[in-house]
């Protein structure tokens, strides 16, 4: 009570009402910035976090480590309020050009080893833009109105963005890595939603729930359907029985098995068994495998076998469950890329008409197989990383458009219970 006493502020009383005011979406990394600007000091700052009902974290963590915290709001705060200071007060003087030049100086740019990026507020949420795209000649051409009340023509903002990527090489570049459906970013599990804003799911030790786009490249194939029913707040694993009940899963080793594998890929860094799909045309195969990925992938169809590789390879990178259906032979180099695919792998491949320069493909994705039959000529390596199902024909025939009617009815819940129990590994793991 006396340190609020003591620091009488409208905008403490409108943190503790509600502390999401900040510059940034988390309360306790908002109110550090927001205590910044009242400039108290780093002493008066930790007091406060720690007496803020939100402010667990706080209390839970050392002095040096709230410290460091406060180090990083003080120099967001100051770099936001210059670059605020730089845009409102253009120098009328200037040429569009130079006005321009000072305006994309000031801002931070992100790359992911490719392409540079900014980033910005589209309504209420955060997105990413390539300089190449037409969003930032948008971007451009919204500046330029605002200050100027004209339009630069085309190839007047090509010339722009040329000279821009030359000067963003001396600039400090925020690195960012790419993500089809799942990534781990400090501890956090991140998982695409698919919606046109970008949102994700955010699984902590403390529960999951749904962010804007983190600092992190989102990789989208044509098909990426968005993840657009999940119930919070569930626990146990009531639904997920019912899940299988409906996929005729019976036996409870298998349950618990497919379980853990669908909840293994929520967690990029772990290798999650490939799981394969055998039995006679009408068993359900190829309905469980599609069920299974539209836990967390729900895009409309599974990958076709590609003749070439490293066409198989580049799929790869942009699936978030790979599900390949009803094939027979297995060459020895797809089995190759199915181990990739287990692995945390890159496949790197020369640029067209070029010698020296190469990109990287990241192949590491889950996978799920089908077919009639268990090819005879398979590998150690592949055999090594794959569960095999035997898949027999159900007692009841049962018409899929039903089957899908039951599923949409708990499917919510069942992504629910199992980031709930993403959620309850994060706060072990660290035992093991």
């Amino acid at each position: 009570n006396n340190i609020f006493q003591n620091t009488n502020s409208e905008l403490i009383n409108q943190l503790l009402a509600s502390p999401n005011v900040g510059e940034r979406s988390e309360p306790f990394i908002s109110t550090i910035e927001s205590l910044v600007k009242l400039c108290l000091d780093d002493t008066t700052i930790i007091n406060l976090v720690k007496a803020f009902p939100f402010g667990q974290i706080a209390r839970d963590k050392s002095d040096k480590w709230l410290k460091d915290q406060i180090a990083v709001a003080r120099k967001f705060v100051k770099e936001n309020h210059q670059k605020k200071t730089s845009l409102d007060k253009i120098n009328k003087k200037e040429t569009i050009n130079q006005s321009i030049h000072k305006m994309l100086e000031g801002l931070q740019y992100y790359s992911d080893g490719e392409d540079y990026y900014i980033k910005d507020t589209i309504g209420n949420h955060v997105q990413f833009f390539k300089i190449d795209s037409n969003i930032f000649e948008g971007f451009i051409n919204q500046f330029v109105f605002s200050n100027f009340k004209t339009y630069l023509q085309g190839n007047m903002i090509k010339t722009i963005i040329n000279n821009l990527k030359y000067n963003i090489l001396k600039m400090n570049v925020v690195q960012m890595e790419r993500m089809t459906r799942f990534s781990t970013i400090n501890n956090k599990l991140i998982i695409d939603l698919g919606t046109k804003t970008n949102e994700c799911i955010e699984v902590t030790a403390d529960g999951y729930r749904i962010i804007d786009q983190p600092d992190i490249i989102l990789e989208r194939h044509d098909k990426f359907m968005p993840i657009d029913n999940i119930k919070f707040n569930c626990t146990g694993h009531e639904y997920c029985d019912k899940f299988f009940d409906i996929l005729g899963i019976d036996d409870k080793f298998d349950r618990a098995f497919l379980l853990i594998t669908a909840m293994s890929y929520l967690f990029d860094n772990v290798s999650s068994p490939i799981l394969y799909f055998c039995g006679s045309q009408g068993n359900g195969k190829t309905f469980l495998a599609k069920s299974l990925k539209l836990i967390f992938d729900p895009c409309k169809s599974g990958l076709i076998l590609n003749k070439n590789v490293e066409d198989l390879y580049l799929n790869f990178s942009k699936q978030g469950i790979a599900f390949i259906d009803n094939f027979g032979k297995v060459k020895s180099d797809t089995q190759d890329a199915f181990c990739l695919a287990y692995t945390d792998a890159t496949h790197s491949v020369r640029k067209l008409f070029s010698n020296a320069e190469t990109y990287t493909i990241e192949i590491k994705c889950p996978l799920i197989l089908s077919s009639l039959s268990i090819p005879k000529v398979i590998q150690k390596d592949f055999i090594s990383r794959t569960a095999f199902f035997d898949i027999k024909k159900p007692p009841f025939i049962i018409a899929e458009s039903d089957l899908l009617s039951q599923l949409n009815d708990i499917i919510g819940y069942v992504r629910g219970e199992i980031l709930n129990l993403a959620s309850e590994v994060l706060k072990i793991k660290d035992e093991f």
